[in-house]
């Protein structure tokens, strides 16, 4: 999501705004709280003190397109923290975006959730996600044959024990190195490689690298911190993925196909604004199907952090913040 360098005048106009989001509904639940001072923490300027603001006000203050975005986005975000959605908040972030000129598809996903449309929700979160669009570099690749196999092997339909053998081969690896360690992650977790029944396509060994890269954990709470970073280093509407897993894990609704977890009321900005920051800092896009991971599963795991600025991940300072 680029940086979050504001002038202290954009930003305290962005934390009015998710205030006033907030407040639609007449109350600031604890959640809400919670985003608004995690946010202030991660952009320097007090959460205390703020009053509602118009989109007018904002505008006015705001010219770069990019940050009435990224207040627009902020906003939706602030929809979900009290777990659910309500028309007065809808409305209220619909004249946020129409009097900053924004067009954000997740104002259409809000009201997808509120009206109970969530299989429509699904398929239109998944197709505007990185997901979406490895499915489609499958077709373009491997034809029906390549769809086949990135949509069939999560669900045990579709195997290849050469691509299975090649990844667990990576255990094989010195210590030290990242193949040795994504192999580590897997057996750990019992989790099937690429090419086994049930195992994830090749494609979205991304997202398990990603966990073994920046240190977070597969439960749910290090699901939402793994989100958070990778919204921070993707170049291609970033919000999606941010949004979508905030979508699956805090109002537990669908989102992940085959995916058993069950979770409400799980994310939370004292540790998804860290993990989104250092997520800025990292120097690539991860989840670019141009990264040749390959490459780099040969490699000492700490040279690779080097080399994307990827920071250490400190658990205690992330529960003290």
């Amino acid at each position: 999501m680029h940086d979050l360098n504001l002038d202290p005048a954009v930003a305290d106009l962005a934390l009015r705004a998710m205030y006033t989001i907030a407040m639609a509904d007449g109350t600031m639940a604890t959640p809400e709280q919670a985003l608004i001072d995690a946010a202030a923490r991660a952009l320097g300027r007090p959460s205390s003190g703020l009053t509602p603001i118009d989109a007018a006000e904002i505008a006015a203050g705001v010219p770069e397109r990019k940050w009435r975005e990224r207040i627009v986005q902020a906003s939706e975000l602030m929809t979900l923290m009290d777990g659910q959605v309500v028309d007065a908040e809808i409305r209220a972030v619909a004249a946020l975006a129409d009097g900053l000129g924004v067009v954000d598809p997740r104002l259409s996903n809000l009201r997808q959730i509120r009206r109970r449309h969530l299989r429509l929700l699904q398929l239109d979160l998944l197709r505007r996600s990185p997901m979406g669009d490895w499915a489609w570099d499958a077709l373009d690749k491997g034809g029906l044959r390549g769809l086949w196999r990135y949509s069939g092997q999560p669900r045990g339909w579709a195997a290849d024990t050469d691509e299975a053998w090649r990844f667990k081969s990576l255990g094989l690896l010195p210590q030290g190195t990242l193949g040795r360690a994504y192999w580590t992650h897997m057996t750990r977790r019992r989790f099937p490689f690429p090419g086994e029944p049930g195992g994830l396509p090749a494609e979205i060994v991304r997202h398990d690298l990603v966990h073994v890269l920046a240190g977070h954990d597969t439960d749910v709470a290090g699901e939402c911190q793994n989100a958070s970073f990778i919204a921070g280093f993707l170049r291609d509407d970033p919000f999606s993925y941010l949004f979508m897993v905030a979508v699956h894990c805090h109002l537990d609704i669908e989102v992940f196909p085959n995916d058993p977890s069950k979770a409400s009321m799980a994310f939370d900005p004292a540790f998804a604004i860290p993990a989104l920051q250092r997520g800025l800092a990292v120097t690539r896009d991860l989840y670019d199907l141009d990264w040749d991971y390959w490459v780099d599963l040969q490699r000492p795991i700490e040279e690779v952090r080097t080399d994307y600025a990827i920071e250490p991940f400190n658990r205690l300072e992330l529960q003290e913040a």
